[in-house]
């Protein structure tokens, strides 16, 4: 009897076991996929970063090729095309509607100056770009999103010298 009682135990490790390298594979191959689209869409919103400054929303041919880069990477489609964007500390959203499920976000860098608490200079903008990694768990029904979030570097404004 103690040795049925002692295989039964070992019988639950494994497939504990199991369990976690399987969880922990999804989870990396999740995240590799997510890592890779938020890098994707920073790298386009590098390249377009003069003129996202001067706009309050992203521009349609920035956005189509965000959407052609995404279908090639295999991203998952976004049913509604709204964005379910969460909130970001002083950031604007620039893409509201979209056939992928991603938020980028505009920010404008001001120079702190605890002297002066009344007009800071507008230093340039940064970009905060979040996408998500997606798990679906057949069983339960349960569908679990988990954002991945950068952000770009910040671009500066021309400084004119009146002089």
């Amino acid at each position: 009897m103690r040795e049925s009682i002692a295989s039964v135990f070992v019988i639950n490790f494994i497939i504990i076991f199991i369990g976690i390298f399987i969880g922990l594979l999804a989870t990396s191959s999740s995240y590799s996929k997510a890592a890779k689209v938020k890098n994707t869409v920073m790298d386009i919103v590098e390249r377009y970063a003069d003129e996202l400054n001067d706009s309050e929303v992203m521009p349609d041919y920035v956005a189509a090729e965000i959407e052609t880069n995404l279908a090639k990477l295999g991203y998952r489609l976004n049913v509604n095309k709204k964005n379910k964007c969460p909130n970001v500390d002083n950031g604007k959203l620039m893409n509201d509607y979209s056939n992928y499920r991603y938020c980028v976000y505009k920010h404008e860098k001001v120079e702190s100056n605890k002297e002066d608490n009344g007009n800071l200079p507008r230093r340039g903008n940064y970009y905060t770009v979040i996408t998500y990694m997606y798990f679906d768990i057949p069983v339960i029904g349960q569908h679990i999103e988990i954002n991945v979030k950068g952000q770009t570097r910040t671009y500066f404004s021309e400084v004119k010298y009146n002089g």
